[in-house]
């Protein structure tokens, strides 16, 4: 993501009315959404899913409530079930489905769980990342576990260096500083991030790494009161294909060509994954339209912008549909109850040429009006098949 890029989604950010604050899902995604090591976090647009002969809706997902802060005891006791540790894997996939992340805690401090105040969770075809925190808290870890060949390893064997990739840009160097006991008997090292703080890293399979991050005002390899709960936690890591996301919606209409790249979910208790931002498109736009849903809260609402803005009617309700160039966005302030905002690109980005496949969609009205929503109230009836 370049300054352009950083000045384009701040201004789409400003240019609409809090609460809650809102951009592009998929351009989020598309165009750096990680900017790495970690300063920001990830802001979904809203979608709405809304039928135009249907017209039902959708709940956002929740999290846990908050709690203190702070960086857990050594003495912490599981907040997960005690496991019997699987061996870790002979290869990994060098694409992961979105729709069913790679990996999961094994074991995690006493009263931490994955959310907090940092990246949400996110699955996408080159990693999968998992933020640790107390409730809403700060970070206390940053887990992120890539497919094959999504690291390159440079360096001396000894102390390398690795660059790892999300497919949407490096988020730069993480330099092993010290050997770190084995994970699992595959090797592992402490590193010094690029801009802040530091990780453990290890080969998870050959050719595949994981990185556990531990924040810091400092650039460093963790501290070593750090290095044993970081340590534990690694080794608890869980590798495989386990329960897929579940949808509150089905989407219909979409080119056989166009795949999810990656999804924003929640994990409101230990293996109950509901999906949240879905960002999907063409090989050439990968995050070419954005999806996502949450409820209206007091004072929310869509901002008219004159020469860019118009209304339009979804769900029944009166909604702004914006036109920023390349980029268009339908917005419904309270449809049924609902904060609707879809983002959808024109033009693959950089370029002139329309996304593929996009031409006879119907723009991010007409896609909007294509997806069906399930019971609200009954996670049981949400489906693990969103793009039918």
């Amino acid at each position: 993501m370049d300054e352009t890029d950083v000045q384009t989604m701040l201004q789409r950010l400003a240019d609409t009315a809090a609460p809650p604050a809102r951009i592009d899902v998929g351009r989020a995604v598309s165009e750096g959404r990680r900017g790495k090591r970690r300063r920001q976090t990830r802001i979904g647009g809203s979608v709405l899913a809304a039928g135009a002969a249907a017209g039902v809706v959708v709940a956002l997902l929740a999290v846990p409530g908050p709690r203190a802060a702070g960086v857990p005891p050594a003495a912490s006791t599981t907040a997960r079930p005690a496991h019997t540790l699987a061996p870790m894997p002979a290869s990994a996939p060098v694409r992961f489905d979105p729709l069913v992340p790679y990996v999961s805690f094994g074991w995690l401090p006493s009263g931490y769980a994955v959310g907090g105040d940092g990246p949400q969770p996110t699955t996408t075809t080159r990693d999968v990342e998992l933020s640790v925190a107390m409730g809403t808290g700060p970070n206390w870890a940053d887990l992120d576990v890539y497919s094959r060949g999504s690291c390159k390893r440079s360096g001396p064997a000894s102390l390398p260096v690795l660059n790892c990739s999300n497919g949407d840009g490096t988020p730069g160097p993480l330099k092993a500083v010290s050997v770190a006991p084995d994970v699992n008997g595959r090797p592992a090292f402490w590193g010094a991030d690029y801009v802040e703080g530091g990780s453990l890293f290890w080969e998870y399979a050959p050719g595949a790494w994981a990185t556990l991050y531990a924040p810091s005002r400092a650039q460093g390899a963790p501290a070593s009161s750090e290095r044993p709960l970081l340590s534990r936690v690694a080794a608890n890591v869980r590798y495989g294909q386990g329960a897929p996301l579940r949808f509150p919606y089905w989407l219909t209409g979409i080119p056989a060509d166009w795949a999810v790249s990656s999804v924003i979910f929640t994990e409101p208790s230990p293996g109950v994954l509901l999906a949240g931002a879905l960002a999907m498109g063409p090989a050439a736009d990968l995050g070419a339209l954005g999806l996502d849903i949450q409820p209206t809260t007091p004072g929310g609402a869509c901002k008219f912008i004159a020469g860019q803005s118009s209304y339009v009617t979804l769900d029944g309700v009166r909604a702004v549909f914006r036109v920023d160039g390349e980029w268009e966005s339908v917005c419904a302030a309270d449809a049924r109850g609902y904060l609707v905002d879809n983002g959808l690109d024109t033009d693959v980005p950089n370029t002139s040429t329309p996304v593929p496949g996009e031409a006879g969609l119907g723009g991010v009205v007409g896609i909007s009006r294509g997806i069906h929503l399930v019971d609200v109230g009954n996670p049981a009836t949400w489906t693990t098949d969103p793009i039918r």
